[in-house]
This record gives C-alpha cells, structure tokens and sequence, in this order.
C-alpha cells in the first residue's frame, strides 16, 4: 500500500459569526502536498482566505467559529479532529509549524530570545540545561544568526530580517516535516526578502522540508514553490503545478494577477485589477467572481458557485458547469 500524502485537504470549510453576520473564510478548499520536500504556494489578494487556511490547518481558531468542516490529513491522521490535548502534546511545533507574518509575535518582548528559544525546547523534552542551550546556538547559525550574541538580545533588538530569521529557528527548533509561511517576506524590504528565500531553499534541500508559503508576492513564490494554489472570496480559483499556473494559467483571476506583477520597464505602470474582492459575508453558496467583470467566469451565474475541474492532469480550474 503506497504511503499516505504529506498533507491532504479535503473540502475544507470555514465559517466565522451566524446570521446576518456570517462569514465564510474557506469554501470547500482541496489540496495535497505528497511528499517531503514539497512547497506549496498560497497566492491571492488580501482577504482571499490565505492566513485563515493557515489557523484553520494548525487548528488555532477563534471562540466565534460557527463551521469547521472537512478533513485536514497528516500522513493519514485527520487532526482537524483530534482533541487539543493531542495537538498541542504530538502535531503543533513538532510535525507541524507555523512562522506568522509579524515575526514579533512569536516572541515575549520581555525575555531574551536565547532564554524563549531553550524554554520551548525544556517543555517539550529536553530537560538538560547544557542540550538545551547547545541546540538553541545549532538552530541560530542554522538560520544565519550569531549565536552568542544574538541569543543574548531582546526581540526589539533585533531587525525586521533577523527577527524574522529567529521565528524561524523557532519554528524549527522540534523538527517538523511541515512549515505554514504566512507573509514570511512581507514586512522586508527587498534585498532582505531574497535572503529568506535562499535560507527556506537551503533548509527545504538540507532537511527535506515541506513548506505552505502563504503570499501576495506571485514572482517570490515561484522562486520558492513548485505547485500554486490561487485563493479568491475562500474558494480555490486555480491549483496545480507551477508550470501549470504560472505558465499555462486558466482562470481569468490567476491571469490577472500575473498581470499585475510589475516587469521594472521604464514608462511602464502599475496594474490593478479593476473593481473589488468580494464580501465574505455574501459569497456562500454563490459564485464570488460574479461581482466582478474583469474576472467573472465564462458561463458565471450569482447563485451558483464554481466547482474545480481538471482541465490537465492535475491542474485544476474553477469553472460553472453549463447545462444542456
């Protein structure tokens, strides 16, 4: 029997608020990553569902969630129903982990980074002093950080890049086989983005990582992912490899998007894509591309939603479904 994906997400749904209020982040959302080494980019604009998917995979949910459905698969194990109990003791930080967009909120601002990194690793099972300490020094140079110097510094003594550079380490510290990126590069300028990209090349072909690397920036996900899901209004516009999106992109929204992305020609402008994302609180059980023109389907009804054909071996499409 050939082994179980990495990563399996069955039409995994989100749903904050009831009534009137009611806000669905994830609309039926599948996708796999097979095996270690995988990097799977999660594209869109702001408000797409892309940070939700990443609370909704590590199951760090808010009090006013009123759907939580599908399945989310680890090697097999459905976590999104396993008891917090489970999560916390033998998936969060262990096999999977998670680097959130504001590297800063990882970390007390009160304690040296040195001292935050080895109390993770005390309560987690290494009990000796010495082990605990020496790790934590491994994990710095790992990720390009000097290891006595810097562990010694409170978080606010350390810059954007290397602030970011320490989440990191602190996402690696248990070794998971997974890490979710949320926005890793975004609040970097761009010299220090390339450097956190060659340190996720580096540690994905050392340690065989899978990463989720969460994003609006297409052009820096390609330099690290090789499949793409494009999110819009919480459901899936496109998926599939990145030759398959990137370079024979369906979907008028995926088409747009890569539109956007600025070639630095002089004279050239800035592209937008005309119009608005949708309102979360409007789009369940209809089609959120319908609002608007620029990317509405071929074929697209407000009332009905877009189910993912396969348009070429695994490369799916959002797409109405017309009837005779």
């Amino acid at each position: 029997m050939p082994n179980p994906p990495l990563l399996e997400v069955r039409d995994l749904t989100l749903s904050y608020g009831s009534g009137s209020k009611k806000l669905t982040a994830l609309d039926r959302v599948s996708f796999t990553i097979k095996q270690a080494g995988e990097a799977l980019a999660v594209v869109g604009e702001s408000g797409s569902g892309k940070s939700s998917l990443a609370s909704a995979i590590m199951k760090i949910l808010p009090n006013n969630v009123s759907e939580f459905s599908g399945s989310v698969r680890l090697n097999g194990e459905d976590i999104k129903e396993m008891p917090e109990s489970q999560l916390s003791r033998s998936i969060r930080w262990k096999r999977v982990s998670w680097v959130p967009q504001e590297a800063s909120a990882v970390f007390n601002p009160i304690y040296q980074i040195g001292r935050q990194l080895e109390e993770t690793l005390g309560v987690h099972g290494v009990r000796d002093s010495q082990v605990r300490r020496a790790e934590a020094i491994r994990l710095f140079q790992l990720v390009g950080l000097n290891s006595e110097s810097d562990l010694a510094k409170y978080p606010s003594e350390l810059s954007g890049g290397m602030r970011q550079r320490a989440a990191i380490a602190m996402a690696l510290a248990l070794k998971p086989s997974l890490v979710i990126l949320d926005e890793p590069t975004s609040a970097l300028d761009v010299s220090l983005q390339g450097g956190i990209i060659s340190l996720l090349q580096d540690l994905r072909d050392q340690f065989d990582l899978s990463y989720i690397f969460i994003t609006h920036d297409v052009v820096l996900a390609t330099k690290l992912c090789n499949s793409f899901v494009v999110l819009y209004g919480g459901r899936i516009a496109e998926y599939g490899s990145r030759e398959a999106v990137i370079d024979r992109a369906s979907h008028k929204y995926t088409r747009a998007l890569l539109n956007c992305v600025p070639t630095f020609e002089p004279g050239q402008k800035m592209l937008s894509i005309p119009g608005e994302p949708p309102d979360l609180r409007k789009v369940a059980g209809r089609c959120p591309f319908y609002p608007r023109p620029a990317i509405r389907c071929d074929g697209c009804r407000e009332n009905e939603p877009p189910v993912l054909v396969e348009v070429e071996e695994g490369h799916w499409v959002a797409q109405h479904i017309l009837s005779s």
